[in-house]
């Protein structure tokens, strides 16, 4: 799947009364998604999901259920399974040639972790 156009990153959460943790990546292809392979990828990955928008954009998401209460190292984990695996494993399967790392912060932490860390803080005080 050639003619990547546009790519975005997204880390969702919020201040109060917040359950999920979300992060997401989405993809402008030149041509059209293949839904095949985004059917593939949801069939054979526990802990992301594919899909295509109303715009034909690809996207990949994870989410992390907070509900129950959450530590900084299960959150810690839930972002480097996306920064490490989920995300540069969806790019190699759906032939997206763009290495991820150019598109997350890498200086040595986690994916945002310093933000949602304040939050974790904010809500266990």
């Amino acid at each position: 799947m050639a003619g990547l156009k546009k790519v975005w990153l997204a880390m969702d959460f919020c201040r109060e009364r917040c359950e999920v943790l979300a992060l997401s990546a989405g993809f402008t292809l030149e041509g059209p998604a293949d839904l095949d392979l985004a059917n593939a990828w949801n069939k054979d990955h526990r802990f992301s999901r594919a899909y295509v928008d109303e715009e034909g954009n690809i996207w990949l998401e994870s989410e992390l259920d907070l509900s129950g209460g959450v530590s900084l190292g299960a959150v810690r984990a839930f972002l480097e399974l996306f920064r490490d695996h989920s995300l540069p494993d969806f790019m190699a399967h759906m032939a997206l040639n763009l290495d991820p790392k150019a598109l997350l912060p890498y200086d040595g932490g986690c994916l945002g972790l310093g933000g949602v860390a304040q939050v974790v803080r904010a809500h266990d005080s």
